[in-house]
Formats: C-alpha cells, structure tokens, sequence
C-alpha cells in the first residue's frame, strides 16, 4: 500500500482545519494532566472534547480512505488519548446480580420544585422510579427537604442541607455506624459521609458535589460580553473545584474502612480534577460501563459528569447509566461484589 499527500487547495484547507482540531485536543491534554490558575478560564474547552474527538477521527478515516500521509497527524491525536477514551466498548456485558450490592446515585434537580419540566409529577416519578430498582444504598445531589417523605421506605436517612433547605442526602436499608460532614474552608457543605456493614465488611459512602460552572451555553450570545462572561465563570469554577477536590483527598484519606465515592463533580473526565480522584479510585463506568456514558443533558455533545467511584479492592459487578429523563441529569448504577 502506497500513501500519498494530496496538494489540492481542498485538501490543503481542510489539513488546516485538522490542526486546529489537534492544536484544541492538545490544549485538553494539558487540562487533563496539569492544573494552572494562569490558563484556568479555559478550562470549558474540556467540555467539547468528545465533539472535538470525534472530529479528530473523522479526519483520521478521511486521510486513511484517500491514503494519505497527513492521517498520522491524527492518529498521534488518537493514541495521546487511548487511555481515556470517549467511548467504551465491553464485549461482555453482566447485568446486576440479586448478589450484588446496589449504590445509586442521581442529582434530581430540588425535584423540579421550580417548575422547570411543565409537570406536578417529578417528584413521584423519581420516587416510583427508585422504588423499583431498590437500590441498597441512594445518594442524591440537589436534594430538596421537601420531599422527603418520598423516601419514607428507606429506615435509614442522612442529610447535608443550607439554609434554603437543599443539598445533599444519603437514604440507605443499611444501619448507620456513623455519619459526618465536609465543609469548605468558606463553610459550604461539600459532602456528606455514611459508615456501614456489607457482608461484615466496614464501608464509607461519601456523597459529594463540586462547584457548577452555572452556564447555559446554547442560550448564550456569539458576542464578546457573553464570551467574557463564560471565561469568568469557568475560570473561578475551575479553581473552585480545584480547591475542593484536594480538600476531599485529604478527608477520604483518613478514612479507615473502604470507600464508595458517589459525585456530581460538574466536569469531565478529561480534567485534571478528574485525575485527581481516578488517581486514587477506580470510575467504575471505566470499569463495567460501556458507550458514552452521558449523564446530563447538554444538547448533542455526550458529556459524563456524575460518578460512583470506588476503592481500588472492591470489585464492580456492573454498571448502569439509566436512561429516564426527570432530572436534567441521569441518574447511574453501580453493583458491587464486596
């Protein structure tokens, strides 16, 4: 097989388009692995990056059907990122065992209490829709107080809530040993933690939630104001959550049992606040989830924020992303052979 290098002001035009393609792949590489306040209010390009990927690849296979030479181009692209792939494909999938314990974890949104979804239904359906899974142990973030008797099968209920009477809740068929919280150094709850007996096994589940970027992007204008206004918010976000995901390492470090770390952590998997914590936990969507795994609702880009990670000992069964549209996130699975 021959390869050639077309020199057609077509295929001159659309190399150039290739690079800055590789150039914004590149420049999510560096979010990946390196954290800097200096670049930090660019840190949303890391959000695009299955769509920048994907076009990545689209000009591999173009320049791998036409034989040309400038495919390694995108090929390096491809291998910088082998191990952290935009879509996974398992050739054995293994559905949830009665064996297996079930954490659930899914940010319902305060319930729709503001009427976000034109419906008086949410609340029920979310609670209907967990009666029938029976998760063992369900961790929810933006819980709102006022639909807690929703939750009234579950004997076991802790709760991290502010002053509007939301935030965090752990409802578990499991007695509690012990409970605590983790604030920031600003006194904002970041997470909240229940101890518990599996199998005469001591757990920890820790239900954590990082700071929001707080954008609506596809409402935003294609102007400098708007452009000015996304990099500020992400900027501070990104330090935010920068600072929060090291205060957690440190608590979580001091836990003495094993630890099911279910998070809202408001970014991707191609951050370095990701690789802070896949650093020491396995994702167990890496682990038994396949495809692209989107928990939230961000038009057609398949963006994965929302994560049940575990310690490196404990062995994941399954993984499930659920598909059911009642929060602006999904809710996820995990089952777990403890």
């Amino acid at each position: 097989m021959k390869f050639n290098q077309s020199k057609s002001f077509f295929s001159k035009f659309l190399f150039f388009i290739n690079i800055i393609v590789g150039f914004l792949i590149g420049v999510c590489y560096f979010f990946n692995n390196f954290y800097s306040d200096f670049v930090s209010d660019y840190a949303i390009i890391s959000v695009f990056f299955p769509i920048i990927f994907i076009i990545n690849f689209l000009f591999f296979i173009y320049w791998l059907i036409r034989f040309d030479l400038r495919l390694i181009y995108s090929l390096f692209f491809i291998v910088l990122f082998t191990n952290n792939s935009v879509f996974i494909i398992k050739s054995k999938k293994k559905e949830e065992s009665k064996d297996s314990f079930h954490l659930m974890s899914y940010n319902v949104r305060l319930f729709n209490h503001y009427k976000w979804l034109k419906t008086d239904s949410i609340p029920e359906n979310i609670s209907n829709y967990i009666k029938i899974n029976q998760p063992d142990i369900l961790t929810l973030q933006e819980y709102h107080n006022d639909y807690k008797k929703l939750f009234n099968h579950y004997p076991e209920k802790y709760f991290g809530l502010n002053g509007e009477n939301v935030g965090l809740a752990i409802f578990s068929k499991k007695k509690f040993l012990n409970k605590g919280a983790l604030e920031d150094e600003n006194g904002r709850l970041l997470a909240i933690y229940i101890d518990f007996i599996e199998k005469e096994d001591t757990l920890r589940v820790y239900n954590l939630h990082l700071k929001s970027y707080n954008l609506d992007i596809l409402k935003l204008k294609a102007d400098k104001k708007s452009l000015k206004e996304i990099l500020n918010k992400t900027g501070n976000a990104y330090k935010i959550q920068n600072n929060e995901i090291d205060l957690f390492i440190k608590h979580v470090k001091t836990s003495p049992y094993q630890n099911l770390i279910s998070v809202d952590l408001n970014n991707t998997p191609y951050t370095y606040v990701y690789k802070k914590i896949n650093k020491n936990f396995k994702d167990s969507f890496v682990e038994k989830g396949s495809g692209f795994g989107s928990t939230y609702g961000f038009g057609l880009i398949p963006i994965r924020i929302d994560y049940l990670f575990v310690s490196p000992s404990i062995n994941v069964d399954y993984f499930k992303t659920h598909d059911i549209n009642l929060s602006d996130h999904k809710p996820i699975s995990v089952f777990l052979n403890i």
